[in-house]
């Protein structure tokens, strides 16, 4: 086995279910992604599914079982774009155990906070002194509970070739589309008639998801307002700073005219 030590952080993942991979450019975090998921499908059955080339990719669209379970382990690979906001994240949030699905972003740029309840980064290597190993964090980050996890992956190089470095990856925003679809899919299942546990509250639910959709609407359109009046403002500033330059010229101009009417009456005093 590749890593030593990492039975909690993978119970910690397999738990938690939204992980990003933070780090530099070509400093391991898609390798990591990949051996992870790897690891989780050999111990607990996951398939994998990626927007970049890998051979270990699911070749079908992955189906729901009978008890409407996924079973998939998703890697968004530079993916932060496509979850920038906790609004991306929406319904992830709630289903990830329901539908048993786990979402991993590798990404230079920082995700939503939503989906950072696991951070996994490498911190330090020993190859320098001939010793192929690295040494993981696992952070767990909810509100009430900081922890931390260390464990060593041993050959990292056997992964190579496992996905393709070179391809630039499909937006990551076909799998966040995907995923949203699975989970209506999964709400129409079970919120059917058949399955309603109190007729009398379907009604209340239906009325408060749509207040929550109309909140979330007037918070996106108010954030939308808030950068149109953040852009107006700098467009007011730019044009302010123009004009205060135009006047400063003309300011300038205005005495350097008058600087020569002096000097053009001095001249002709001395004429006479």
């Amino acid at each position: 086995m590749p890593f030593v030590d990492a039975d909690i952080a993978m119970e910690q993942i397999r738990g938690n279910r939204r992980i990003w991979l933070p780090g530099a450019n070509s400093s391991g975090k898609s390798a990591m992604a990949f051996m992870m998921a790897h690891e989780m499908a050999l111990r607990w059955g996951y398939k994998i599914v990626s927007n970049t080339l890998s051979v270990w990719n699911e070749k079908t669209e992955p189906e729901f079982d009978e008890m409407m379970q996924l079973h998939v382990v998703f890697i968004a690979d530079e993916g932060a774009e496509a979850f920038l906001t906790d609004d991306d994240v929406h319904g992830i949030t709630k289903y990830a155990g329901k539908m048993d699905i786990v979402l991993i972003c590798a990404s230079v740029e920082e995700p939503a906070r939503a989906l950072q309840l696991v951070t996994l980064q490498r911190m330090s290597g020993f190859r320098s002194i001939g010793i192929p190993a690295d040494t993981w964090e696992c952070r767990i980050n909810c509100e009430k509970k900081h922890e931390s996890f260390k464990f060593q992956w041993i050959g990292m190089e056997e992964i190579w070739g496992v996905y393709s470095t070179l391809h630039p990856a499909f937006d990551a925003d076909g799998i966040k589309y995907w995923l949203k679809l699975k989970i209506q899919q999964y709400k129409d299942y079970y919120l059917s008639q058949q399955y309603q546990p109190v007729d009398w509250l379907e009604p209340y639910a239906i009325a408060a998801e749509r207040d929550r959709e109309e909140a979330r609407k007037h918070s996106r359109k108010r954030g939308e307002e808030v950068a149109s009046s953040g852009r107006e403002i700098k467009l007011l500033a730019n044009q302010a700073g123009q004009i205060a330059k135009a006047v400063d010229n003309l300011e300038t101009l205005s005495e350097r005219e008058e600087e020569r009417r002096r000097r053009g009456k001095g001249l002709l005093g001395g004429l006479r």
